[in-house]
């Protein structure tokens, strides 16, 4: 199973993407939610694990397409129930870091909050939130 990734913009190009321990010292970029399509036409995956954390416990959770297939919707048991939607990125948007043989050259696709607001009551109130992969988990988690 495809691992949702934080991925940042690369300081040299604003169209392509690195995680955020490849960023140079001392330059700030905003992360971002990324899955990466399973085919070049930009077929993607029906489930994704999606990282979190809740205090101190890291919990892995499944991004699942909903039934009818627009939105993807993670199950975080007492935390509640949290709706995406992907957004493409331009096709030629491509994570260029060090990592390469976690991605297969794939467009990208944003992984977008249906409700920011219950997110931020989950992190505030719970404790909880998403952090998605680094690309360099132990075991099968990439």
């Amino acid at each position: 199973m495809n691992s949702v990734f934080y991925l940042c913009r690369s300081p040299d190009d604003p169209e392509q993407f690195v995680f955020a321990d490849e960023l140079p010292n001392d330059y700030y970029s905003p992360g971002l939610f990324v899955v990466e399509a399973s085919t070049q036409a930009g077929v993607v995956d029906q489930i994704f694990k999606f990282r979190a954390r809740q205090g101190e416990q890291v919990l892995e959770l499944e991004l699942k397409r909903s039934e009818n297939g627009r939105a993807y919707i993670v199950n975080a048991a007492k935390n509640g129930t949290f709706y995406f939607k992907l957004v493409a990125f331009k096709k030629s948007s491509r994570y260029v870091g060090l990592r390469s043989r976690v991605f297969q050259d794939m467009p990208l696709y944003r992984i977008e909050p249906a409700n920011m607001g219950q997110l931020e009551r989950a992190c505030i109130n719970r404790d909880f939130y998403f952090i998605g992969s680094s690309g360099i988990q132990t075991g099968n988690d990439i």
